[in-house]
């Protein structure tokens, strides 16, 4: 069965310069690109109220310009449970109207 391409996100997770020994900060912090296609699927869920569940994928990397090690990461929303995507959001201009 051809698995069917939904909206994902990208971001990364690199070293916490702000981790001292012995605290309790993340050893790793960075960021998470959502998409207006994505945002609008999630919000779909929600209104049809549904949970959102995001499943996350990283990969080991490198920074291409200070060789830092980082986890490349990529989210992508779970279906819902009939196994079919959310319903898609009426179509409009203005993003206050849909959230």
């Amino acid at each position: 069965m051809e698995r069917k391409q939904y909206p994902t996100s990208n971001g990364r997770l690199e070293n916490n310069p702000d981790k001292k020994d012995g605290d309790k900060r993340p050893p790793y912090k960075g960021y998470l690109y959502i998409t207006p296609d994505q945002i609008k699927m999630l919000v779909a869920m929600g209104k049809a109220d549904k949970a959102v569940k995001l499943q996350l994928a990283a990969w080991k990397n490198s920074d291409k310009e200070t060789g830092e090690p980082i986890l490349s990461v990529k989210a992508e929303a779970y279906l819902n449970e009939e196994g079919s995507p959310p319903p898609k959001p009426p179509v409009t201009e203005d993003l206050d109207d849909w959230l």
